[in-house]
């Protein structure tokens, strides 16, 4: 088995391995009690609805045929050189990647945020790396493994940046870093505000709708439990909530309009390749 065969297949492993364990932790499987208990039990103004860690299901399964598509395109180097040089390029990063990812979860669920967190921003660093290096940005034609490798990746990035936000604000929570509620909410107000700005122009620059798009599910689920069964009632989060929500949502009907256009600009490139005489 060639080199580019071993690493594809380790990937695909890895992130099988990997995603399976943290649905089977988020069923409370392993430790007694799902993501959304360990998250609850130090409620912030972000805390979201138990339905929205649903989303652990569909981006484990993108990621997932991520790895067998990519598995299969390195067998056949010839037919698949775009995506094998993709292969090339990540490396082992998305291991190390998966590590982080699993890591994190685990401390979660064991009441250690603070080591938590630093591992889910490690993991959201070399996810971005990865988007560099695989140019995210650049696959917007119209190739079934392509699309799958952006949905995949784009869903991964969303919902990473979500995570940070929903994380990093239940420090406050837990080691009473703020004197106030009305402190706690403004400290949380600027960290969403922060997450939603950055995955919005990630989105843009990045031509990938499915960031924003997850971001939107992310805010929309912290917008239930606002609503249905808010920890906080004063300040009101919702109205900010509204904004986010509606720019997100603007944002990934933008950046989808741009991939469009920029597939359509790639395939006039191709079809009349500019003069060389």
């Amino acid at each position: 088995m060639s080199g580019t065969k071993s690493l594809a297949l380790l990937n695909f492993m890895m992130v099988t391995l990997n995603f399976t364990w943290i649905i089977l932790m988020d069923n409370s499987f392993f430790f007694g009690n799902s993501i959304n208990t360990a998250i609850s039990s130090y409620p912030t103004y972000l805390t979201p609805a138990p339905i929205t860690f649903k989303i652990w299901s569909f981006l484990s399964a993108n990621m997932i045929l991520v790895g067998i598509l990519m598995f299969i395109a390195s067998r056949n180097e010839a037919e698949n050189p775009r995506t094998v040089l993709k292969i090339k390029k990540i490396g082992n990063l998305l291991i190390l990647n998966q590590l982080f990812c699993g890591l994190s979860m685990v401390l979660k669920m064991n009441n250690h945020f603070i080591l938590s967190v630093i591992c889910s921003s490690a993991c959201l660093i070399t996810i971005l790396m990865i988007n560099k290096r695989i140019e995210i940005h650049k696959l917007v034609s119209n190739s079934f493994i392509r699309y799958f490798i952006r949905l995949g990746f784009g869903v991964y990035t969303g919902w990473m940046i979500i995570l940070m936000a929903f994380n990093s604000v239940i420090i406050l929570a837990k080691f009473e870093l703020v004197s106030s509620s009305s402190e706690l909410f403004w400290l949380n107000v600027a960290v969403l505000l922060a997450c939603t700005a950055y995955g919005i122009y990630y989105t843009i620059t990045h031509y990938l709708p499915a960031v924003s798009a997850v971001l939107a599910w992310g805010i929309f689920g912290i917008l239930i439990q606002n609503i249905k069964q808010p920890h906080f009632i004063n300040p009101d989060m919702k109205p900010y909530l509204y904004v986010m929500l509606f720019a997100c949502i603007l944002a990934t009907l933008y950046s989808f309009y741009l991939c469009n256009v920029r597939r359509k600009l790639q395939e006039g490139f191709n079809e009349f390749p500019p003069s060389i005489s």
